[in-house]
């Protein structure tokens, strides 16, 4: 399906799929939108069972426009430790970008793939989400509605820092084009061996101790938003699995 209508892109099955789909979707209007001459500004994305939809606002001016083409990028993502970079679809830097070294590691094989390229800037606007949640007050939702749209407010201001706190990271590189990914991470997929998996909770109150953001994703429900990079996330996992009883 993706093949079909996405022609060009490279997408597969990851634990942050449904962002991904998010991503490919802002991919296609920014370059829709090039065409034209415009540009788009991601103000916000919902998903729920396998439907994904994306509100944007359309920008002129060609200055706009070449700056929301330079955010559809390429995508590093190594299978062996989840870490992920974006790298400019101009820039001759590879799966060298991500922050991991398994692919040096000689009986561990290729362990990275490359997808994309798709869309790597912000996926929600932190501002309009909030306004969406002042004016949901005069509105006759459910409450279902109004938690989600606070859930989503929430999400909104972790990925915001988390992607000023990577972009400083990579300004600091010898590599400066390429940049590590904000993406949410899945509890599941940091387990332990021998080990039970902790509760979600858990997780969140032992990064927010660390002095990280977190927040459950609404894409996942056993996910997290947060500004800890990969390896820290990883470290809190491990620390808090319990032994599995014999």
């Amino acid at each position: 399906v993706t093949a079909r209508h996405y022609s060009g892109f490279r997408i597969t099955s990851t634990q942050f799929s449904r962002e991904l789909a998010v991503r490919l979707l802002y991919t296609a209007a920014a370059q829709a939108a090039a065409r034209q001459m415009r540009g788009i500004e991601p103000l916000f994305c919902t998903s729920h069972d396998h439907f994904s939809t994306v509100v944007v606002r359309v920008c002129r001016g060609a200055v706009r426009t070449d700056a929301c083409v330079s955010l559809v990028q390429r995508l590093f993502l190594c299978e062996q430790c989840n870490s992920t970079s974006f790298v400019p679809t101009d820039s001759g830097v590879g799966y060298e970008s991500l922050p991991c070294k398994c692919n040096t590691i000689p009986t561990a094989g290729r362990s990275w793939i490359e997808l994309g390229p798709v869309w790597s800037g912000q996926i929600f606007n932190r501002q309009f989400v909030s306004d969406m949640k002042v004016h949901s007050a005069h509105l006759n939702i459910g409450s279902n509605a109004r938690a989600l749209l606070t859930h989503v407010v929430e999400e909104a201001v972790v990925e915001e820092s988390a992607v000023a706190r990577l972009k400083a990271t990579a300004l600091s590189l010898p590599r400066p084009c390429a940049q590590q990914a904000a993406f949410y991470y899945s509890v599941n997929n940091f387990g332990k061996k021998g080990c039970n998996a902790p509760r979600i909770v858990a997780v969140l109150d032992r990064l927010k101790e660390k002095g990280h953001l977190a927040t459950r994703c609404f894409f996942d429900k056993i996910a997290i938003r947060t500004t800890a990079s990969v390896s820290e996330f990883q470290e809190t996992v491990h620390d808090l699995a319990t032994p599995t009883n014999s």
